[in-house]
């Protein structure tokens, strides 16, 4: 193939460059906002509960997440190595709808529970939150409420 004008052939390079550049940056932009919404929960909490296993903590959310049509799509119970995890009290669950999610892990052995909600709206996950905290307090009326992460 013969190029018969150079100048063209630089203004067409010139013209992908841009575009190229143009197109990462609005597709890396919307990822990151996506990404950034997921990472970046409304409600980050911990609850000490004294004297109590992460199975029944575990079983305590998902009745109430099951009314709330959350359903569980992982849980370190579900696998043979996980049941021994979870014998111990080291638990790590995650619920969903559609793109809300609430996260409760328990991985040190503790009575402290990592409670971590994701949802379009702060006020839709603060409703949540009062939710499962109204449900621990019924069942555990000494329990602790930390508004950040104290179980590391």
């Amino acid at each position: 193939m013969h190029i018969r004008n150079p100048k063209y052939l630089s203004f067409v390079f010139v013209i992908l460059v841009f575009a190229s550049v143009l197109f990462r940056d609005v597709f890396s932009y919307s990822e990151s906002e996506d990404i950034n919404s997921y990472v970046e929960p409304q409600v980050d909490i911990s609850l000490m509960i004294a004297g109590i296993n992460g199975l029944k903590v575990e079983r305590m959310f998902e009745e109430l997440l099951t009314e709330m049509e959350f359903q569980l799509s992982s849980s370190v119970t579900n696998s043979p190595q996980g049941k021994r995890w979870a014998e111990k009290g080291m638990i790590k669950s995650l619920w969903n709808n559609d793109d809300k999610y609430v996260d409760l892990s328990n991985l040190l052995n503790t009575n402290c529970f990592n409670i971590r909600i994701y949802t379009s709206s702060v006020d839709e996950s603060k409703d949540i939150e009062r939710k499962l905290v109204k449900r621990v307090a019924e069942a555990y009326p000494e329990y602790i409420r930390y508004s950040n992460l104290q179980c590391r």
